[in-house]
């Protein structure tokens, strides 16, 4: 079965046997078999799900308010049995006498780890817990971390250099089995090889820096005042970011981030300032987004200060704990401005002074520059040599700032450091004397309270449901023409099919899904790939018809409307594989294992099978056709590039130097003068590919540029699958990985503008905790489109997002020219204009472009326009 959904895409558990439907007339339902409501169409609908009760959600009599809210015409619908609900849900939303259709989804409590010792750390749950034996805690005096994982758990994008007495790098909350490592590594530098590969200073940094010894061991060796061990830093470690939900040990307040070990203290806890300004300009070299600094002296210095201010005007966040000597003397880096000061707060949400709930000596440090207060009293957290103990300080309370702030970056990585801290402040507890005051700043953080501030992917679309199967969809591939957008995908229903999908509005509403073909061979994989070039889409795929794998070739020349046969364009006697498709006009370029192929009229007619050029990918610019392929070159599987040059085919030239066995699924794109390769690469020769690795030719391919590593993830864990888009300067891509916890896979996205010199950030597109994979993306000016496959549920699912200015989202209805006074001669400039609508449900900014012809203005920003209103807008000239 196959459904279509245009509103926000439906994920998680719900009723298998029953929907909720919202009518727009009021109706009395009864039951005959199946259920009557007067509604002929309704009625159709629920005899063919077998609906036989209609249950109200708010039964009673009801009131003017619930009556003026329409609360009385909301019905469960419920089936004799299990039914397809997402299906079903689809068809009653197109009824026009529904106001809404949706499934009876499953809620439960908020998210709480399985992490056997998760229950002693009252600073991410308070239940009233009394650690010290005489001082039970109030609940809910905690950072409320529960109902915030149910928002947001992490992301391994976010790097938190972590100044301390370094890490235990063995410690089994951090390296556990099934999870990526907590520890950051440098794979810029090649182990143990006496080099300095990165040419940072380091030799051998693949874990960081020990700054106190100056080595490449930043092992934790903190002792107390007895020489017993106690691992200082791995304490606060595992308060910001030990692995949770992994059945062992604790939970960190961020549940994916990576810890970057820099060792700056000593075993007795002691360090020079100069180890952590070079550690601060270490960890701003490679990519940290947050510095935790659980340390501090009463000296100023000029140096710590301008390091400070270098990583935060470099957008870093830098989190430094207070001080435990309960004064107003100021410690430093936590007095410095551009540092969250941290402050601490027991289980009843008072201020840590001596002698409270056995703080012993310890009490939290007040001043003017104090920012907010965290848990710090009876501290739960990792210690040295794989143990668990009880900690006090400002030091403990600050890592649950840096793990809250890392919660902010995974949610919306575009966050500045000024940001991350406004929200932080704005959204604590308030607590001591009302509004800011200096025993408790701005008062004690709310991790939930600040993710409500924080929108997760700004500027995308919901996600779109386009299609689902209980024996799957998936295998989808996207391809966009002005306004135009066409995707296909596999449906293992009934019968392996071909489906076809299209948007004629840029994404906004699509058709109904269509049957391209029927697959006649049971494949895990038929490869469809669609390509477009006006109204001429053309789609390839691979099917065993006869006695040999080969590859199929459809085409429309009607956007979409009316299409081809399906043409076989391979050798019917060589098993053929691992079809792609590029298009340029009439032109069209196959390629898969065994060969290429050119039509020069759109597909009617071929060339001969070319079988001196196969590959995986194919993209063209002009008259210049570009192929990679994976060739396996002394045991070791290599990605080789081949152009036509116009004229001829060239000798084929070798991109990659991985080192150990890998996936590759290299993929090609062009823009003009620039060629774009991409490719999943083992980084550490163990089998899975740790790394997207990216590189380009600003000349048609003749030279290449140094590859550029564009994602990378600890050991054990993949990324797969990168694919590209490429047009007018800028590059797109989409990839996914199971980068975060096993089986959990997500889809992910960064963006060039300028021909992939430099990139943006990466966006996880999606994250619900089931199995996102195999993306594909478009791009049309400033928007791109992207689909994927979801496994969950016991179904596959093919969803679509787009991102972007999306000008055919907007009714223009009516415009006028206007001219200057007096007559309007040849060559005279004129002002257009244009009435606008926004058809959304919501308020939206978008361009908009006055064409007529070839000929068209300066596109025009309209900014933040209501649903349903217009506006006119005028355009600066007319060209």
């Amino acid at each position: 079965m196959l459904a279509v959904a245009t509103a926000l895409a439906l994920a998680g558990q719900f009723a298998p046997d029953r929907i909720i439907v919202k009518f727009r007339t009021d109706v009395a339902p009864v039951s005959d078999g199946s259920v009557i409501t007067g509604l002929a169409e309704v009625d159709g609908l629920n005899r063919k799900w077998n609906i036989v009760s209609a249950t109200p959600v708010f039964p009673g009599s009801a009131s003017r308010l619930a009556l003026k809210m329409g609360l009385n015409r909301v019905f469960v619908l419920a089936a004799s049995g299990p039914f397809d609900v997402l299906q079903a849900v689809a068809e009653y939303r197109t009824l026009p006498n529904v106001e809404y259709a949706e499934p009876d989804h499953l809620g439960q409590a908020y998210v709480a780890p399985n992490d056997p010792r998760y229950q002693l750390q009252w600073g991410l749950k308070n239940t009233g817990q009394d650690p010290g034996g005489d001082h039970p805690g109030i609940p809910g005096c905690d950072i409320a971390a529960e109902p915030a994982w149910d928002i947001e758990r992490g992301s391994r994008d976010i790097i938190i250099g972590h100044l301390d007495t370094g890490v235990d790098l063995d410690h089994p909350d951090f390296v556990s089995y099934y999870q990526a490592s907590v520890i950051w590594r440098n794979w810029d530098e090649i182990p143990r090889n006496n080099a300095d590969d990165d040419g940072n200073g380091y030799i051998d940094d693949t874990l960081g820096w020990n700054f106190v010894s100056n080595n490449n061991n930043p092992q934790d060796d903190s002792r107390d005042s007895h020489g017993n061990p106690l691992g200082h830093g791995t304490h606060t470690a595992g308060i910001a970011a030990a692995h949770a939900d992994n059945s062992r040990g604790i939970a960190g307040t961020c549940w994916y981030s990576q810890v970057m070990p820099l060792k700056v203290l000593n075993s007795n806890g002691w360090g020079l300032y100069s180890w952590w300004a070079s550690a601060i300009y270490y960890a701003v070299a490679k990519g940290a987004r947050i510095i935790n600094m659980s340390l501090g002296g009463t000296d100023t210095s000029t140096t710590l200060r301008n390091a400070v201010d270098y990583a935060w005007n470099s957008g870093v966040v830098v989190v430094a704990s207070m001080g435990n000597d309960n004064n107003n003397v100021p410690h430093y880096p936590a007095a410095y401005d551009n540092v969250i000061a941290v402050g601490m707060t027991d289980n009843d949400d008072d201020r840590v002074v001596p002698g409270h709930n056995g703080s012993g000596t310890y009490g939290s440090c007040f001043g003017p520059w104090i920012d907010l207060m965290a848990p710090g009293n009876w501290i739960y957290s990792t210690g040295w040599n794989d143990t668990y103990l009880y900690m006090v300080g400002t030091s403990m309370a600050a890592p649950f700032v840096t793990g809250t702030a890392a919660l902010l970056l995974s949610r919306n990585p575009d966050l500045t450091n000024n940001q991350v801290r406004n929200i932080l402040c704005a959204t604590a507890k308030d607590l001591g004397a009302p509004g800011f005051d200096t025993f408790y700043g701005f008062g004690r953080i709310n991790a939930e309270s600040a993710l409500h501030q924080v929108q997760f992917l700004p500027g995308w679309t919901p996600e779109t449901l386009l299609a689902t199967s209980t024996n799957g969809c998936d295998e989808a591939d996207v391809a966009v023409s002005g306004p135009n957008v066409h995707i296909v995908w596999t449906n293992r229903g009934a019968t392996n099919s071909l489906y076809y999908i299209r948007s004629t509005d840029g994404g906004r509403q699509f058709d109904q899904p269509r049957q391209l073909t029927t697959y006649q061979h049971n494949w895990n994989s038929f490869y469809p790939h669609i390509t477009v070039s006006g109204n001429r889409v053309r789609v390839v795929f691979q099917d065993t018809r006869g006695s040999h794998c080969g590859i199929y070739f459809k085409s429309s020349t009607d956007n979409g409307q009316n299409w081809s046969g399906d043409i076989l364009i391979s050798d019917s006697t060589v098993e053929s594989y691992h079809p792609d498709i590029s298009s340029s006009g009439d032109t069209v370029h196959v390629v898969w294992n065994t060969g290429y192929r050119r039509s020069t009229n759109g597909g009617s007619i071929w060339d001969a099978i070319n079988t001196a050029v196969t590959g995986l990918a194919v993209a063209c610019a002009g008259n210049k056709v570009y192929v990679v392929k994976i060739e396996n070159i002394s045991g070791t599987n290599q990605v080789k590039f081949q152009r036509y040059n116009g004229t001829s085919w060239e000798p084929a030239v070798q991109l990659s130097n991985a080192s150990g066995p890998a996936y590759l699924n290299p993929d090609v794109a062009a823009d003009g003068q620039f060629v774009y390769v991409v490719w999943d690469q083992d980084m550490d020769n163990d089998g899975t590919t740790e790394a997207i690795i990216f590189r380009r030719s600003t000349n048609q391919g003749v030279n290449w540029q140094t590859s550029q590593t564009l994602a990378i993830l600890g050991d054990n864990y993949t990324y797969r699958n990168p694919r590209l888009a490429a047009s007018q300067g800028r590059v797109d891509l989409v990839w996914w990985g199971d980068r975060d916890k096993y089986w959990a896979c997500e889809v992910y996205y960064r963006h060039s503008s300028n021909s992939g010199v430099n990139w943006g950030n990466t966006y996880r597109l999606c994250y619900n905790g089931n199995f996102d994979e195999m993306p594909a993306v478009a791009a049309n000016g400033d928007t791109v489109h992207v689909v994927w496959d979801r496994m969950a549920n016991g179904t596959k699912t093919v969803f679509y997002i787009r991102k972007g200015l999306a000008t055919t989202r907007h009714d223009v209805s009516a415009y006028r020219i206007i001219s200057p006074a007096g007559t309007n001669p040849a060559g005279t400039m004129v002002t257009p204009q244009a009435k606008v609508r926004n058809l959304g449900s919501t308020s939206e900014s978008f361009s908009v472009r006055f064409q007529i012809g070839a000929a068209y203005s300066h596109d025009t920003t309209v900014t933040a326009l209501p649903a349903g209103d217009s506006v006119t807008v005028t355009f600066s000239s007319w060209t």
